[in-house]
């Protein structure tokens, strides 16, 4: 009885190291894939150097006059800053 049970441990001790061995290939190609669109997307829209990334929306209440250029900064919490 206390055979079969150790058998029965070492075949599951070996397909443990199997699949620890397959997650650890998964996870180096998750990684080189995440580098590569990482230099991808460098390469596509470089940021320019002091500047913030923005969406420009024209300000509906006023048709140029002096709020025309008026900037803002919506944070990711929605509070807003002028």
């Amino acid at each position: 009885m206390i055979e079969r049970v150790l058998a029965n441990q070492e075949r599951t001790d070996k397909s443990m190291k199997g699949f620890i061995e397959v997650v650890g290939y998964h996870t180096a190609s998750i990684q080189k894939l995440e580098s590569l669109m990482r230099t991808l997307s460098r390469e596509q829209h470089p940021q320019q150097r002091n500047q913030l990334l923005s969406a420009i929306i024209p300000n509906p209440k006023n048709c140029g006059g002096d709020l025309a250029d008026c900037h803002a900064i919506t944070t990711r919490s929605g509070k807003l800053l002028s």
